[in-house]
């Protein structure tokens, strides 16, 4: 099991090397009101694994390289703290699942490491729980939740840590990580904080989007519930490349990848956390579609396609 695990996270990481292009960037931080951006690099040519810092003019969206910390390999997600106090990193190392945390100058935007959050323990013949993968924080910074960054037949779970203000330091959630019917490998939270998605795929490999699978938070605890209904089908042949939640938290949007199947889109009851289809997913079937993000007045959804960039009015 170990060795098959072992086997699977490398082909994992060189797969998403590969898709994302020499030296492109595996995952990203968007820039805060603070004006930095951070990103996670990986390169086909040997070099270390790298997290950058970048300053974001804000008037003209000019960014300037800050610093540059090596990594021991390659993170699948970052995340900021909303009030750019902290970051936070996603290590999925086979001999000790890991998140650091870095604390961030508030002049320069540069992270230092302040420790880690060690998520498994090692002992001999153990199977190899599933690491963190893609992270995403709440509105408030107070609970960060990793997808699953292994294959191979090993437990798939997703993560639900606690956030301390002051320190930025982390804590485990009682039964975390919680269980999912496939991996979840893409993950993120409702803007209300009630709820947690996650794109699902294979656990023994593929990207092809199998699933969306939803989780009501609990207010007191931070554990996580399977929402009623939940996981919810894409109805067609998805790829699992981005999914985004409308700013008012009514609608969740998620691309087709190389099957080419436009975009789905599901209306999200507010109090259940459950989505429903609408009527009109999916959307442009045909177009291959990859990333989407939307204005800050959730007026337009920008959606990448694999000729153009796209931009479809709500």
């Amino acid at each position: 099991m170990a060795s098959r695990s072992l086997y699977a996270l490398a082909c994992l990481l060189t797969i998403l090397t590969s898709l994302l292009g020499c030296g492109s960037s595996v995952s990203t931080s968007p820039a805060t009101s603070a004006g930095f951006l951070y990103t996670s690099w990986a390169s086909l040519q040997g070099t270390a694994p790298t997290l950058t810092t970048f300053k974001v003019d804000l008037s003209s969206g000019a960014m300037a390289n800050e610093s540059a910390i090596s990594l021991s390999q390659v993170a699948p997600g970052v995340a900021e703290r909303p009030d750019a106090k902290f970051l936070y990193v996603s290590l999925p190392d086979p001999l000790a699942n890991s998140i650091e945390i870095f604390s961030i100058d508030p002049t320069t935007g540069v992270p230092t490491s302040d420790g880690a959050l060690l998520l498994t323990s090692i002992c001999a013949f153990c199977p190899l729980p599933s690491g963190p993968g893609a992270l995403a924080m709440n509105a408030s910074g107070t609970s960060l939740y990793y997808g699953s960054g292994t294959f191979g037949g090993v437990a798939q779970g997703v993560g639900a840590l606690s956030s301390d203000e002051a320190s930025g330091s982390l804590g485990i959630v009682s039964g975390s990580p919680f269980a999912d019917s496939e991996a979840p490998f893409f993950i993120l939270v409702h803007p209300s904080g009630k709820f947690v998605y996650t794109e699902d795929v294979n656990g023994s490999g593929g990207f092809d989007l199998l699933s969306v699978s939803g989780y009501a938070v609990d207010p007191n605890s931070g554990s996580l519930a399977p929402v009623a209904g939940s996981p919810f089908l894409p109805g067609v042949n998805a790829g699992a490349v981005s999914f985004a939640v409308h700013p008012s938290g009514g609608f969740l949007y998620a691309s087709t990848g190389y099957r080419a199947n436009g975009l789905l889109a599901w209306s999200v009851d507010s109090t259940s956390g459950q989505l429903t289809p609408l009527a009109s997913s999916p959307l442009q079937p045909g177009l291959a579609t990859y990333g989407e993000a939307f204005d800050p007045t959730g007026k337009f959804l920008y959606v990448s396609g694999s000729w153009a960039l796209r931009l479809a009015p709500l």
